[in-house]
């Protein structure tokens, strides 16, 4: 199959955009363990990731380039996380550890309140 090189470009970049959509979605599915604070649950929760992560290259490669795979094509996927993990992941991070931060005040506040007391025994 012959594809010409505008096609190549776009299928690129197409891939680089979902790369970092999924960089995305890691980003807010490693939130749960920080709240949680338990390994198994990190360790369950990269393991999803990581088959989600691959089924997802896969179906991409049978929609995108009707399942010719192609190396360009995984060094879109990849670069793209990368890319989100360096810039969009350290803004997430400090977005999610200031809500945290917020929740863990309003929690101690609702605690010593007298419904808190009686919800929270």
């Amino acid at each position: 199959m012959i594809i010409s090189n505008f096609l190549q470009f776009k299928d690129f970049f197409l891939m680089l955009g979902i790369g970092i959509l999924f960089g995305i979605i890691y980003d807010l599915l490693s939130t749960l363990p920080n709240i949680f604070q338990k390994l198994w649950i990190r360790i369950l929760i990269d393991f999803i990731f990581s088959i989600l992560y691959c089924l997802g290259f896969i179906i991409l490669i049978n929609f995108i380039n009707l399942g010719e795979f192609r190396w360009y094509l995984i060094v879109g996927y990849i670069l793209g996380t990368i890319i989100e993990q360096i810039t969009l992941g350290n803004l997430f991070a400090k977005g999610v550890k200031y809500l945290y931060n917020k929740l863990v005040v309003c929690m101690k506040k609702f605690k010593s309140t007298r419904i808190g007391r009686f919800l929270l025994k």
